[in-house]
C-alpha cells in the first residue's frame, strides 16, 4: 500500500534480527534510518523510507521516525485530521528495543509496544520541515 506495510527486520541477508544494532535513540530517526538502511539488507521499514522519492521526481530525504518523533506525527498530523492515518494499526519507529524487537506506536491511545522485528506494521515515512 502507499504507506508501506513492512517488517522492521525480516531475518534474511545481513540481518538486524536477533542482533543488537545499537540504534536505540528515541529522537534521531534520520540517523537511525541511514544506519539501518546501509548496514543491514533486511531492514525493510527503514530501507523503504530511505529509498522513497515523493512526489515522483521530488524529495529524497525521507526517513523512518524514531519512537518519540512519532508523537509529532500523532499530535501534529493525525489529531489535526491530516494524513489519512489508521488508528487501529501499529506504526513502526526506527528505534530498536532489543535484539528481537523494535518500538511501534498505535494512534488510538498513543501507546508504544515492543514488537517482534519481522512483524509487518505500517511504515509512515517523514522528512524534516524547516
Amino acid at each position: 500500500d502507499s504507506l508501506g506495510n513492512k517488517g522492521w527486520a525480516n531475518g534474511s541477508g545481513t540481518s538486524a534480527y536477533h542482533t543488537s544494532t545499537g540504534l536505540t535513540s528515541l529522537i534521531t530517526g534520520q540517523s537511525n534510518t541511514v544506519s539501518l538502511s546501509t548496514m543491514y539488507t533486511d531492514t525493510d521499514a527503514a530501507r523503504y523510507c530511505a529509498n522513497m522519492v515523493y512526489p515522483a521526481g521530488g524529495y529524497t530525504d525521507w526517513y523512518l521516525p524514531a519512537r518519540e518523533e512519532l508523537n509529532l506525527v500523532l499530535y501534529g498530523m493525525h489529531l489535526a485530521g491530516r494524513g489519512n492515518f489508521s488508528t487501529s494499526n501499529w506504526y513502526w519507529s526506527s528505534s530498536e528495543q532489543g535484539p528481537n524487537n523494535g518500538w511501534a506506536k498505535i494512534f488510538t491511545d498513543g501507546s508504544y509496544f515492543n514488537c517482534e522485528k519481522p512483524n509487518n506494521h505500517i511504515v509512515r515515512c517523514v522528512r524534516r520541515y524547516l
